[in-house]
């Protein structure tokens, strides 16, 4: 099963939180022992940001097959880039890995910065 592609629109120093649903064929995919990674990487192959199940900032809900890429605007502040991508990765209980959403990430510079 090939990665769907998915661009992301960053915009620095806001909150990002956005679900996605996983099924396949209509039907949600079991989430149980269950581990999700996720990296941003510049246009140098440079890690700007990751998350995991682990680290919180990838928020799984096992009841809706949901997964929820947690970015805070505080991480996102501190984004500098002018090109990225990422890709999600699934690894199932079996230790199986799937890459489930690939994509570029494009970053909207913050204007206002009064605190």
């Amino acid at each position: 099963m090939a990665a769907a592609k998915y661009d992301i629109l960053i915009e620095q120093g806001v909150d990002y939180d956005t679900p996605f649903n996983l099924s396949s064929n209509g039907v949600n995919l079991p989430l149980i022992n269950t581990t999700f990674r996720m990296q941003i990487k510049d246009d140098q192959g440079v890690v700007i940001w990751t998350g995991t199940r682990e680290n919180g900032k990838l928020l799984v809900n096992e009841a809706n097959s949901t997964v929820t890429i947690l970015i805070t605007a505080a991480e996102s502040a501190l984004f500098v880039f002018d090109f990225a991508t990422y890709d999600l990765e699934f690894v199932m209980s079996t230790g199986k890995v799937v890459r489930l959403l690939r994509g570029s990430v494009t970053l909207s510079p913050e204007v206002t910065t009064v605190s």
